[in-house]
């Protein structure tokens, strides 16, 4: 029994609840959803002047009353125990707490949120079973306010609008009973004409989480409850413009426009009503008038009753609306009586623009704009606010069309419901295609309802029809949506006729019945998927795919390569464009699925966005911008500076943008410039040329060629300046060889060895080896501890969401700790010189099979240390992650740089918007707190990279010739075991060197792999040679560091002619054999020779060559050491054997 403190009375007991009779329009009767709602309208707000229209701020009328606000509130958890009298005129509400309409009641401390996808929201507390409400656990919140209307005001006609109320709701003004409504995310309206008076006023209203209705909202998002958008009234005069449909198309020319405009007058005047006139005016946004008014006179309309005028005019030659050019116009409408008194105004920013389904010169249906073929290159996007929930401000939304416009997306489906109206005002005016989506989703039971079940299917109908009645005159609304994953079956063909009735100048898309759209449309096919779509009667499109749960958008290119290489596809939106997440009290971590306390939940299933809740960029954005490009450059004769140019564009010539290019030495600015005078239509191509001259050119550098299209000019989105497209090329110099260092110039390295231990001593070094480990245990340069351990076998990344989703961290699971629990079976110590030192180790990797790594280490006096492996997966095995070695880095080297692929983490599928340069980050900043924590902070096509400390010591890492590298505070362990970021404890830097760590995957997040090509199979042996060498302040740049000669230890692209001559047993040298590294060799003068074989000093015999006519075929490629030559004799099937020795 619910006890209410009131005013004037110590509580009110029991017979204040509602009985179970009174309102039961929430539950079990899916044929009744609404109770005095007026049929759906244009979204439209009188003025009293044409002024006050052609200003078309609708909040700013003087006939808008805003009833959003501090409201009182008071909740319950069950229907059961909803107050029966709250609604009274006289009720005290003074003891009840405050509360902000709009906003969703469980961001401010009522309730809890809930996110599943599929499982209906209740599960947890009842047995579902439709078409009952859930009853156990249903919560109904009360709302009421006072308002005060001034005298004077609505002296005409008054109505109640609500923008969006989450699920159902009744509402009362002062004490009386007005109506009810469902439909969370449409309009709704209603006349209190008869029910609201000068002065003090009040509104009460009781709000359902649930109700049979939400049956069809079982949508994949974070479920909140509440009055979530504005509510207003408004007011009319007693004869008034009703309603108001606009086509803003296009004349056969598709030049000029043809402008047909139909209007609805309502008489309430209490009697007929004759020679009233309705005029249309048309603005430019600037206010000057585009035609002469036009007027249609009324002959008479009975009271009660309304007619219909129909408009139309040509507009010469106006400017066209589209995403890449939105321009709209001002409609004014006017009303006026017998006298040719202005009555009232309406008005709406339109577009002119044509959207069709036509054939092209291939006979096949395509998808149209203003005649243009048209790409979707879009996102899916939730309503959804960190702070405040379903509620979503117009800053908001602005951030969001700015962000989408600054990477290229140009379209937006409003997955799954009609979205806040000003939502649609935004689009239109910043330019995004928008695919408008019923508020109907009935997964979870979708096999039941709605089917082709009558008892469902006006209120299905009533669903599109309140969208479409509601955004129709939206210039940026190409397709309509009949909901999604809500099943097929007749009651979608009632949808599709009632879209096709209320508004033929659009197609319709349904994803869940082709048949019952005018395009065909899927979900996460693959890629081959929209190659081999040979479908010419319909168009294609993908309305969900790349899905980008966590560290994803893998694959993106194939996709978008698709798209263009297949006229009949239409592109596609990724899902989706933000995280679903709350804020976690006052952090920057977000909650989801679970940490409501909410059972049933879906974990972290609804982070699939290209941003985070706050709007934060995620690293996978870049790959978005760059596939999503309208401007591609290929390279034709690079090195002359000559390329072409494709314009993807459908309305935009290239000479809006500047092309900003740079030459670039190791990433380093060596000459730029300018091209402002492209002149490349939309949908063309056209060549330029790049006026950079060839450098002087540095021994071993690379030549780089960045080329950015920048605005010209400040757009609201983005300053004049801003890359909206950037390539990179490399230049194919034919460069110097870097100058080799002599091993004699170095510094003397003294070795101590013990049965475990060896330490290396030199000029500024310590280095510890321990052989039971088969690593590094110390490594000391200018008195700093510099690696405290590694580099170690390493295979295993902290598990992706798309790797739990194909079962990876238990298909793989033998990778996991096959690093850290090898086993050495053997370890050997060589003293070559004064100078060079070398341990060589083979670790068996028991955790995986028959695994085996064999590692080289070589010492230098310089500190430089090589690291040479070669890894044999056990062939039985599944994919290996990480292909790669880890060190342990103290936890101050904070302070990283490389050269290879940044700014942002990027991986082997997913790294083509990531362009080849110089960076310079902290290892916190490494870390990206993907929502649940997973594997991050990859770089690719890395050439070195360093970790300092605040002293400026550390070391450099330079790969042979790449690698990929990874620095993060945690180690892939702990990311792997640890759920919320929160929970995450800095410690030591994770330091990784990758041969190549696998793709990321994205084609969906419940199986799909990678791409094998993006995959590390057991099948495969792999071999990697890094560097790493000891830095300070005084060493010189980093670049020149990594640039000397002992890069040519761990590189074969250098070589060394070595001709060998067989005399009586010996070998005579033509050139001495003191090769630093990996030495080429050429073998001639022994005829009788058929094949040689080198072999270690420990008899594991390396490699095997022919010879042919004393001539070796092809080179040889050799680590640095001692080795037997063994030389076949094919006349005397004997070997002649011979030590050699490569420094």
């Amino acid at each position: 029994m619910s006890i209410i403190p009131v005013k004037g009375m110590s509580f009110v007991i029991g017979i204040c609840l509602l009985s179970d009779s009174f309102g039961a329009e929430w539950d079990n009767s899916p044929t009744v959803f609404q109770v005095n709602r007026l049929t759906a309208r244009a979204v439209s707000i009188p003025y009293n002047t044409v002024e006050e229209a052609k200003a078309a701020d609708r909040r700013a009328s003087p006939r808008y009353f805003s009833l959003s606000g501090t409201w009182k509130f008071y909740y319950v958890e069950k229907p059961a125990s909803r107050h029966g009298t709250f609604f009274q005129d006289n009720f005290d509400v003074s003891s009840w707490k405050d509360i902000t309409v709009p906003g969703s009641w469980q961001t401010q401390g009522y309730d809890h949120a809930i996110y599943t996808n599929t499982i209906y929201p209740w599960t947890g507390y009842e047995k579902p079973s439709p078409p009952q409400a859930p009853t156990v656990y249903n919560p109904v919140g009360h709302y009421r306010r006072n308002f005060t209307l001034p005298e004077g005001w609505g002296s005409g006609k008054v109505y109640l609008h609500f923008e969006g109320v989450e699920s159902a709701f009744y509402v009362w003004v002062n004490g009386q009973y007005v109506g009810y409504s469902e439909d969370s995310f449409t309009d709704d309206e209603f006349d209190i004409t008869d029910k609201v008076r000068a002065g003090i006023n009040n509104i009460s209203v009781q709000v359902f989480r649930w109700c049979d209705g939400s049956w069809l909202e079982d949508q994949d998002f974070i479920r909140l409850s509440g009055i979530f958008r504005d509510v207003y009234l408004y007011s009319t005069p007693n004869v008034h413009l009703q309603d108001f449909q606009i086509d803003a198309s296009l004349s056969a020319n598709y030049t000029d426009g043809d402008l047909k405009t139909s209007v609805w007058v309502r008489n309430f005047n209490g009697a007929a009503i004759s020679n009233y006139s309705v005029e249309l005016s048309l603005f430019t946004k600037e206010g000057t008038e585009v035609i002469s008014t036009i007027s249609k006179q009324i002959a008479s309309i009975a009271d009660g009753n309304e007619t219909k005028l129909d408009f139309q005019t040509a507009v010469t030659a106006p400017l066209l609306w589209s995403a890449e050019k939105p321009n709209l116009y001002t409609l004014v409408l006017s009303l006026k009586d017998n006298t040719g008194k202005l009555l009232e105004t309406r008005s709406a920013r339109i577009g002119f623009r044509k959207v069709e389904l036509k054939k092209d010169s291939g006979n096949r249906t395509v998808l149209y704009v203003n005649n243009k073929p048209i790409k979707i290159k879009g996102v899916n996007r939730h309503e959804i606010d960190p702070d405040y929930g379903r509620v979503i401000s117009v800053e908001r939304m602005k951030e969001d069309i700015f962000i989408m416009k600054r990477n290229n997306i140009n379209a937006v489906r409003t997955s799954h419901y009609p979205n806040d109206p000003r939502w649609y005002d935004l689009c239109s005016e910043y330019g995004l295609y928008v695919l408008d989506e019923a508020n109907v989703e009935s997964h979870g039971v979708n096999n039941i309802l709605p089917k082709s079940d009558d008892a469902w299917r006006a209120n299905c109908v009533d669903r599109i029809n309140s969208m479409i009645a509601r955004d129709k005159n939206y210039p940026c609304i190409i397709i309509w949506s009949l909901g999604n994953e809500a099943g097929f079956g007749n009651v979608f063909t009632s949808m599709r006729d009632r879209a096709h009735q209320l508004d033929p100048t659009r197609p319709v898309h349904y994803e869940g019945d082709n048949a019952n759209a005018d395009i065909n449309s899927n979900m996460y096919p693959s890629y081959n998927a929209v190659v081999n779509y040979s479908d010419n009667s319909k168009p294609y499109i993908l309305c969900e795919y790349a899905h980008a749960m966590g560290n994803s958008v893998g694959n993106l290119f194939k996709y978008v390569d698709a798209f263009y290489g297949n006229p009949r596809s239409c592109g596609g939106f990724i899902w989706d464009f933000v995280d679903q997440g709350l804020r976690r009290g006052t952090t920057n971590f977000f909650n989801f699925g679970g940490l409501w306390g909410d059972n049933p939940n879906e974990d972290n299933f609804c982070a699939n966005g290209l941003v985070f809740p706050d709007r934060t960029l995620q690293p996978e954005i870049e790959e978005v911008k760059y596939q999503y490009r309208n401007i591609v450059m290929k390279g034709t004769d690079i090195i002359n500076g000559k390329f072409t140019i494709e314009n993807r564009f459908l309305f935009t010539n290239l000479s809006e943008y500047v092309a900003v290019w740079q030459l670039k030495e190791n990433g380093n600015v060596i000459q730029s410039g300018t091209l402002s005078g492209i002149n490349i239509a939309p949908l063309s191509s056209g060549t330029i040329s790049i006026p950079f001259t060839k450098p002087t050119l540095k021994a071993g550098a690379e030549y780089w060629l960045d080329v950015d299209f920048s605005l010209k000019g400040k757009t609201p989105w983005a300053d004049a300046g801003y890359s909206i497209a950037h390539e990179q090329f490399q230049v194919p110099f034919t460069v110097p060889a870097v100058p080799k260092v002599a091993i004699s110039t170095l510094p003397e390295l003294s070795m101590a060895e013990t049965n475990n231990q060896v330490t290396f001593t030199g000029e500024k070094i310590k280095i510890t080896f321990d052989k039971t480990t088969g690593t590094i245990t110390d490594y000391t340069y200018s008195g700093k501890q510099t690696i405290k351990n590694g580099p170690v076998p390493n295979f295993w990344r902290a598990p992706l969401d798309n790797d739990y989703g194909n079962n990876m961290q238990n298909r793989c699971s033998e990778w996991q700790y096959a690093g850290r629990d090898r086993v050495v079976a053997n370890c050997t110590v060589t003293n070559i010189s004064p100078r060079e030192k070398k341990i060589t180790v083979r670790f068996n990797l028991t955790k995986a099979g028959s695994s085996t790594m064999d590692v080289t280490y070589t010492f230098y006096g310089s500190g430089d240390v090589i690291v040479e492996y070669t890894f044999n997966p056990d062939k039985s095995l599944d994919e290996i992650p990480v292909v790669g070695m880890m060190l342990t880095i103290p936890a101050d080297y904070e302070q990283l740089d490389w050269y290879g692929r940044g700014w942002v983490e990027n991986y082997c599928d997913r790294k083509a918007g990531t362009p080849v340069g110089q960076y310079q980050a902290t290892v916190d900043q490494m870390y990206i707190p993907y929502m649940e924590v997973q594997g991050t902070g990859q770089r690719t096509d890395v050439r070195w990279t360093s970790l300092r400390n605040p002293d400026g010591v550390g070391i450099l890492a330079v790969g042979s010739p790449l690698m990929e590298i990874n620095a993060l505070h945690y180690t892939p362990e702990l990311l792997h075991k640890t759920k919320y970021p929160w929970d995450l404890t800095k410690g030591d830097i994770t330091f990784r060197i990758d041969l190549h760590e696998m793709g990321v995957g994205g084609d969906n997040s419940w199986g799909a792999k990678p791409h094998s090509e993006f995959l590390n199979l057991s099948s495969a042996t792999y071999k990697h040679t890094f560097r790493i060498t000891p830095i300070d302040n005084q060493r010189g740049t980093l670049q020149g560091v990594a640039s000397q000669g002992f890069k040519n230890l761990t590189t074969s692209q250098d070589s060394t002619e070595l001709t060998v001559v067989e005399k009586r047993g010996q070998m005579a040298v033509k050139n001495a054999i003191t090769i630093p590294g990996f030495g080429m060799y050429y073998v001639d003068n022994a005829q009788s020779v058929d094949k040689i074989t080198f072999i270690t000093m420990l008899g594991r015999r390396v490699l095997e060559i022919p010879v042919s006519a004393g001539k070796v075929n092809g080179k040889i490629n050799l680590p640095h050491g001692f080795y037997i030559m063994n030389f076949h004799d094919k006349e005397t099937l004997r070997n002649r054997s011979y030590k050699f020795l490569v420094k």
